[in-house]
């Protein structure tokens, strides 16, 4: 028996010169037998299309759908990027998906540097590791896009997830008040903006039941609500919100004003990421996703002006039981018949995503008083490092609001989803656009994409199988809808059809 000797990192940075593409990296990697030894047709091609066309475009899109192993495709750019010389970053939505991506790494042999947490958290070394070009750094987006970013000098960017990350972007340079987490605060913006609204937009304002209603305040009519807001904004503490008021407050006139009954929202149309340099000096973007929808969405949340997108051909993995009771009953008895599912059920666990936080509240309260097997509550908070607390419990819900991708749960980790309300309007801008300029059309493109996305979370192999329930009037529309369910994924929208029927 002859045992070949495993390679060392030194030997394969050595041979990186006769690297012609990430494919043949990977046949130099020392894990390669954990992946049983080669790439999937899917990985190949996009790696071949991108080794071949756009190893130097600035910006471009990878959609691999669900199975096809995105995150080895990127961690192979990376490390072929590194190589030759480049600093790359690796980003994630959270800490608990970056250490899933630092697992894969370590699975295939690649080196990475950990550079998640804070500044009080990280490791000097691991950073020492990224900006000497010993690793590629993997960490979250909130570590980019940040005014004291840890990635501030970058070759390569790759951004996983690329579409769930529109909120993390757009936060930089939102400024956003919330009658729960700071009435004050709230209080003393409405009332600078009064005089950029009318009487009838103040009715919907100061009308608490309205929960989807977003009013847009004529700032440019009226200077003085500009004055006043900055009279307001300036005298910020404690508060987030000052790290993006210190970013806008120069520009403030090219920001949109938008006013709800329980949140004020200050930003630009498009995030002038342009401005940010760690972003906007990499030679190179990356965007990632399973379900990439229109390359327009893309590059309104990025803002940038050019992007190049890689299709992998693939079905949709898994199979989905999926029921839209509301379809032939009251809402009121769609949650019974889920809450006398979920009793039935021998491993109780389930996820919950819906497109706000009061929309999440309205529905998990619902649930929870339509069950004899009353589940206990976790939440974004509770998942950020690990998945570990929601699949070892028993009789739990996780609840997450606007997010519908980066969310891993395949076999008995969890079989039972509920989606409730649509997705199309997630933000504050989305919700103006849809409800006050009638523009569900134009957002029915981000609608199914998150619909995709929200529909893989529990099924991410071949043989796995999950129950989605469907619930709120506007999901029951969407499901009868032709136009949006006859541009889903074939399997989906089969999965959907026979749901309904």
């Amino acid at each position: 028996m002859v045992i070949k000797k495993r390679p060392s990192f030194k030997e394969i940075k050595q041979s990186t010169a006769t690297h012609a593409s990430p494919e043949e990296l990977f046949k130099k990697l020392p894990g390669r037998a954990s992946t049983h030894g080669y790439l999937r047709g899917p990985q190949q091609d996009v790696l071949r299309a991108y080794a071949e066309k756009d190893a130097t475009t600035s910006d471009v899109a990878f959609e691999l759908p669900t199975g096809t192993g995105k995150t080895a495709v990127g961690l192979l750019i990376a490390e072929w990027k590194r190589l030759s010389g480049q600093k790359v970053a690796y980003l994630c939505l959270t800490n608990q998906l970056a250490g899933q991506v630092l697992l894969e790494a370590e699975k295939v042999g690649l080196s990475c540097a950990d550079l998640r947490g804070s500044k009080e958290t990280r490791s000097s070394l691991e950073e020492g590791r990224y900006r000497t070009g010993q690793a590629v750094a993997v960490t979250t987006y909130s570590n980019l896009f940040n005014t004291y970013p840890v990635i501030k000098e970058a070759d390569l960017i790759i951004c996983d997830d690329a579409h769930g990350a529109e909120q993390y972007v757009s936060d930089m340079w939102t400024v956003s008040a919330s009658i729960f987490n700071n009435a004050p605060l709230y209080e003393s913006l409405v009332a600078g903006l009064r005089p950029g609204l009318s009487e009838s937009q103040m009715r919907v304002i100061l009308d608490r039941s309205s929960f989807a209603a977003m009013e847009m305040a004529d700032v440019q009519g009226h200077p003085e609500c500009i004055d006043n807001v900055i009279q307001v904004l300036d005298q910020l503490q404690n508060d987030n919100a000052r790290y993006a008021w210190k970013l806008i407050r120069h520009r403030i006139d090219c920001c949109l004003f938008l006013v709800s009954p329980f949140e004020v929202t200050i930003r630009p149309l498009i995030p002038p990421t342009f401005k940010h340099a760690p972003f906007a000096n990499a030679k190179q973007r990356i965007y990632m996703s399973a379900t990439l929808g229109g390359e327009s969405d893309l590059l309104r949340a990025y803002g940038i002006l050019k992007l190049h997108i890689i299709r992998a051909k693939s079905e949709q993995w898994g199979r989905r039981y999926v029921f839209v009771p509301g379809v032939y009953t009251s809402e009121e008895d769609a949650y019974k018949i889920a809450g006398q599912l979920w009793d039935g059920m021998k491993t109780r666990r389930a996820v919950v995503l819906a497109p706000s936080t009061r929309i999440l509240e309205r529905t998990i309260n619902a649930f929870q008083g339509a069950t004899q097997n009353t589940p206990t509550r976790m939440g974004a908070a509770d998942i950020e490092n690990s998945l570990n607390g929601f699949t070892a419990s028993l009789d739990v819900v996780l609840g997450l609001a606007g997010r519908y991708d980066g969310l891993d749960l395949p076999d008995d980790q969890c079989r039972l989803l509920f989606l409730s309300e649509s997705p199309a309007a997630i933000n504050a801008l989305e919700r103006h656009l849809s409800e006050r300029w009638k523009m569900g059309p134009i957002l029915r493109r981000r609608e199914r994409t998150r619909l995709t996305q929200g529909m893989g979370r529990c099924t991410r192999n071949a043989t796995d199988f999950a129950i989605i329930f469907w619930l709120g009037q506007s999901l029951v529309n969407s499901a009868t809808s032709g136009v949006l369910i006859n541009a889903l994924p074939t399997e989906l929208a089969a999965e959907i059809r026979w749901g309904v029927e």
